[in-house]
């Protein structure tokens, strides 16, 4: 059961890095549009507790954390497959950094071709460091549980 189940760990990363790219496929006015309609939320919120924010800039705040976010992920479940299907732990980190890296790089290259898009280094470097810090979580998971199934 569990090595039928190893065949499988590689849909869940598929599948998320394929909301990514319909997320990046879609033209700039329908991303800006989903983006400003999360901005207008929480400029009401956060109006209603009288904490004045220039839209533009919160604007800018969701979209960089919508980047980190959505490579937070896929840098967690690529580690997390990789670490099922027995790889070490330092062998799974910088496979699925670099997995990661490479798909950033792929997106940005991507988005250049889509209407009202751009492809900018500043959102490699958010995806990047998004996708590392959730693999830097993994891998200090795995060395916390190695470390207390021992002592045990």
């Amino acid at each position: 059961m569990v090595d039928k189940l190893k065949s499988y760990t590689w849909i869940l990363p598929l599948l998320w890095m394929g909301i990514i790219f319909f997320f990046s496929h879609q033209p700039g006015d329908e991303s800006a549009e989903l983006s400003g309609g999360i901005t207008q939320f929480l400029l009401m919120v956060l109006e209603g507790v009288n904490i004045p924010l220039d839209q533009a800039a919160l604007h800018g705040i969701i979209r960089t954390m919508a980047h980190f976010t959505i490579f937070f992920i896929l840098g967690y479940l690529w580690y997390i497959s990789l670490r099922f299907r027995d790889v070490s732990p330092g062998y799974s980190a910088t496979i699925a950094f670099v997995l990661c890296v490479a798909y950033a790089f792929f997106d940005e290259a991507h988005q250049y071709f889509v209407p009202g898009r751009a492809c900018e280094l500043k959102d490699v470097m958010v995806d990047s460091i998004g996708a590392g810090c959730a693999i830097l979580i993994g891998r200090l998971l795995s060395a916390l549980r190695q470390k207390a199934f021992i002592k045990i």
